[in-house]
């Protein structure tokens, strides 16, 4: 999952670097909390990896983790390898812990999250705080992009779009630490009372929020009409209740309370009716202006030699490119766009007509404000061409709005995850489209061709979109996050 910033730590660091933080933390627990139960798990997630090379990184990290703990895990995520360890805090084994674990790593281009956490176990429930370090491996190296301290595992969704209120403070007390050995009383006070982000407190605001909050990116019919009979029966419990009040027993404490829970109720309702009012009328008017100001010429181009060296070591760039290499894919270049900060990365799939292309996004702009990802989020779009003009193109993008009446085409929104089960989805709905409409598809072109082809699409569908009304229809179908999953025209 990308990290979003406007800016990144940068640091760059020694992998031995990473005993000193484990030490860091532990002392800063040792001085505050004192317990013979006390324990270290140590947790390493690297992604990055193609399929080729995780088979040997799981046995390599098997056999790391059995000797610091027989009962020690290695697992293996759709995009990651997980490792984790328990070590008492105290163990030996804890010096040149992360030089063991991440030696014979490939030297560049892998993710790392580095996770120490320490506490003690109470009554049968572990108390513990966890420091995170991500970065990425480079010659040896490692660059810290992000620092974090979470309670447990549901923290780290915090921190992929926003950075640790206490970031630049825990990272200059570590520097303080390696340099003259001295503790940070406001670290070490954390253990008794976590920093704001890792809260009870907080998390009870976060689960208020999604009483009110439908969950984003899926269909959001179901959600609404929860919430709605939801939030109309808090309000008319509250209107009974209070009407009923003076047949209570202490009847001016329950009439507080109501009233007190009268006010909780507004609070809910007018966050749900105010945030779908927005979505509803507010953002009517912004989303047809944004559509029709997305559409300004590209300048699409072969090649930005500054951005390609950007890509070139990002971790999900990285895997991808392996992964499709292995399949017999050939890279035909990278093409840019003067407008846009993404690079679209084209491969030719080995049977001769199909194009996959890695759609990469390290920058994100958010009016004025430039955010960066990393790694670069990565989506994917597949196109079959046809003699006659027409075409079959995948994208793993929801599309809302029904393109322009192109003879021959069929577009389609693909959602798997894979590269390789992304072009063979495409790969089954082009060789059906073909057949039903007698068409046959064009052999691989040079990029040059491809690129031609790509401006001629962008500015037919800017034209088309620059013509039409965004309708209330068209409205509707976003706000319910409803997406075509095709629309086709016959020959």
């Amino acid at each position: 999952m990308p990290i979003i910033r406007q800016r990144f730590l940068q640091l760059t660091w020694s992998v031995s670097d990473l005993d000193s933080v484990c030490e860091f933390w532990s002392r800063h627990y040792s001085s505050t909390r004192r317990s013979p139960a006390a324990f270290g798990l140590v947790e390493l997630t690297v992604s990055g990896a193609s399929d080729s090379e995780i088979p040997a990184l799981v046995s390599r990290l098997e056999r790391m983790v059995g000797k610091l703990d027989p009962g020690g895990e290695v697992r293996r995520d759709p995009e990651a390898v997980v490792a984790s360890a328990l070590i008492p805090l105290e163990d030996e084994r804890r010096e040149g812990l992360w030089p063991g674990l991440l030696k014979d790593l490939p030297a560049s281009g892998l993710s790392v999250n580095v996770k120490w956490r320490v506490g003690q176990t109470e009554n049968g429930t572990r108390r513990q705080l966890a420091i995170v370090v991500v970065g990425q491996l480079e010659d040896g190296q490692l660059i810290v992009k992000a620092v974090w301290v979470t309670r447990d595992l549901g923290d780290d969704a915090t921190y992929m779009n926003a950075s640790f209120e206490h970031e630049d403070l825990l990272v200059g007390a570590f520097d303080r630490y390696v340099r003259d050995g001295i503790l940070n009383d406001r670290i070490a006070e954390w253990f008794a009372r976590p920093p704001a982000g890792v809260r009870i407190d907080q998390r009870l605001k976060e689960l208020a929020a999604r009483l009110w909050q439908v969950p984003p990116g899926a269909p959001r019919l179901k959600g609404i009409l929860l919430r709605f009979p939801f939030m109309v029966g808090l309000l008319a419990a509250e209107f009974a209740l209070l009407a009923y009040t003076p047949q209570l027993p202490f009847k001016q404490l329950v009439g507080l309370g109501l009233c007190l829970g009268g006010l909780a109720c507004l609070y809910f309702v007018g966050n749900f009716a105010n945030q779908e009012w927005r979505f509803l009328v507010s953002y009517w008017g912004l989303r047809a202006q944004a559509i029709k100001s997305y559409w300004k010429d590209p300048g699409f181009r072969i090649g930005d030699p500054e951005r390609s060296e950007m890509l070139l070591r990002d971790p999900a760039v990285r895997r991808h490119t392996r992964n499709l290499l292995d399949a017999g894919f050939r890279l035909a270049g990278d093409i840019t766009a003067s407008s846009w900060p993404g690079v679209y990365r084209n491969f030719l799939a080995p049977d001769g007509i199909t194009y996959l292309v890695l759609i990469c996004w390290a920058e994100i702009s958010d009016g004025d404000v430039q955010f960066r990802s990393w790694p670069a989020s990565v989506s994917f779009q597949a196109q079959t061409f046809f003699t006659n003009g027409g075409r079959v193109d995948s994208l793993a993008s929801k599309q809302f709005l029904r393109g322009p009446q192109e003879p021959s085409t069929l577009i389609r929104s693909v959602s798997q995850a894979r590269a390789l089960e992304f072009l063979e989805a495409h790969r089954l709905a082009a060789e059906e489209f073909a057949s039903e409409e007698g068409l046959t598809p064009c052999r691989h072109e040079s990029l040059a061709k491809f690129l031609e082809r790509q401006q001629q699409i962008f500015e037919v569908e800017a034209e088309h979109d620059r013509r039409r009304r965004y309708s209330l229809r068209d409205h509707l179908r976003w706000y319910l996050q409803l997406p075509y999953a095709e629309f086709r025209t016959p020959a």
